[in-house]
């Protein structure tokens, strides 16, 4: 058997590096596409904070609870049957205890589920561990919060902003590009778009988009 020329090994060896110096000198406006993982060792999951913006969100999950702030001119809240009347009242806090269901965001506030206790404004709407339909159809809304929700597999097809991942080491910028986070945990807040805190096994994206590694 040949023995191998000594400056083939000396370019393969030069090449290598080129290709791991690349990696670890990525700018803002380098293109990637790929999925991150915890690292071996670890819990299994890794901590996010993705912040998306002029993005449609859809999400069916079970929460601990699900917060609303409602405007005095938001109509179409139905609880148990009931419209709820916000007309003399500036504004309310409702709160959805141990939500279950579907919560989306297009043209307003969307909500097809149950919660097992109503809180208005501090005020029990609805009899303790008893669950009740809870709907609206394209409501004004200020914000919505689900608290401790559990979400297995989260699709997102047209994602555009950011992705902080593991405090800042890695952030990726999104421009209606496709988003994929499997067990995820923490809370969703939609205000003026859609925040997701917490922590996910893995988080996949594809397409044209942004990573700066810090």
């Amino acid at each position: 058997m040949e023995t191998p020329d000594w400056k083939v090994l000396v370019a393969l060896g030069i090449a290598a590096i080129a290709v791991v110096s690349a990696f670890f000198a990525l700018t803002p406006d380098s293109n990637i596409s790929g999925f991150f993982t915890a690292a071996a060792g670890q819990s299994g999951n890794v901590s996010l904070v993705a912040t998306l913006l002029d993005t449609p969100f859809s999400v069916s999950t079970q929460a601990a609870k699900l917060t609303l702030t409602l405007p005095k001119d938001s109509e179409g809240l139905v609880i148990a049957g009931q419209i709820l009347d916000l007309s003399a009242l500036n504004e309310v806090e409702v709160i959805l205890i141990d939500w279950n269901g579907k919560v989306e965001i297009k043209d307003g506030l969307f909500l097809s589920g149950s919660a097992k206790k109503v809180i208005v404004n501090s005020i029990g709407l609805t009899q303790e561990g008893k669950s009740e339909p809870v709907s609206a159809k394209g409501i004004v809304f200020k914000s919505a919060k689900l608290s401790t929700v559990s979400i297995n597999d989260l699709k997102v097809d047209q994602a555009t902003g950011t992705i902080d991942i593991t405090s800042g080491k890695q952030i990726i910028r999104l421009e209606k590009e496709p988003l994929e986070l499997s067990g995820f945990i923490g809370n969703v807040i939609l205000q003026d778009g859609v925040v997701l805190e917490g922590t996910s096994s893995r988080v996949l994206v594809s397409g044209k988009n942004t990573i700066s590694v810090q």
